[in-house]
């Protein structure tokens, strides 16, 4: 790649013989994001429901079952909030790193800072990942809700392969979305499945990108401040 990411002394992450001056704070990597019914992208850029949407490019990676070849590097999971305000709906009010003091958490709740306002919690696995047909950058793959058991399955097979010294990006996932129906109507879930070995080229890029996430602070690259994401 002529305009790779290198780890600089001093300014984070920088493209490596580059006069851009890019640096981490600058990178907004992309999700890959459902397309639901009601999702913005069907109206505003025509597309079907069922698919998988790149939100920087504004583009669909594949249609309803098609199948996305993806290399996992590392996940975090984090509790979505969102509280209950004076015109009776559930707004976003904040992200909170999952831990031992929060693990105990239920989907209703109480607001902390009061101890009374009602609020909702959603727990999202959020998996920073490779696309084998473009490598130039991780995209973040979130799941929640009617994913998120799938999230956990993700988070098994890597463990599995770990079991046999493989790093996470060791082998190629088969990413894909899932069509159901139940009494609110239709929707799509991500689900994903073990597939072939990384090549050597692959382990190498997976390498590259794992060394590069690691020296950037966590919500550098996992945005804190979109609770629909």
């Amino acid at each position: 790649m002529g305009n790779e990411l290198a780890v600089t002394q001093g300014t984070g992450l920088q493209m490596q013989q580059s006069k851009s001056g890019v640096t981490s704070s600058d990178i907004q990597f992309p999700s890959l994001q459902l397309i639901q019914k009601m999702s913005k992208v069907v109206d505003i850029h025509n597309v079907k429901p069922g698919g998988i949407f790149d939100s920087i490019e504004n583009k669909v990676l594949i249609e309803e079952s098609g199948t996305l070849e993806v290399m996992p590097i590392f996940m975090t999971k984090f509790w979505n909030v969102k509280k209950l305000d004076s015109n009776g709906e559930y707004v976003f009010q904040k992200r909170v790193p999952f831990s031992p003091l929060n693990a105990g958490w239920r989907y209703e709740g109480v607001c902390d800072e009061d101890n009374t306002t009602p609020v909702e919690r959603q727990l999202v696995i959020t998996w920073m990942v490779l696309l084998v047909q473009d490598m130039s950058l991780p995209y973040k793959c979130a799941f929640k809700g009617a994913s998120f058991q799938n999230g956990k399955k993700l988070c098994t097979l890597v463990a599995k392969g770990e079991f046999m010294q493989l790093p996470p990006y060791g082998k190629v996932y088969n990413l894909t979305s899932v069509k159901e129906q139940n009494d609110k109507g239709t929707f799509w879930k991500f689900d994903v499945s073990s597939g072939r070995l990384a090549t050597k080229e692959e382990l190498e890029f997976g390498k590259r990108w794992e060394n590069i996430l690691c020296q950037a602070p966590v919500e550098k690259v996992v945005d804190t401040t979109d609770g629909d994401e």
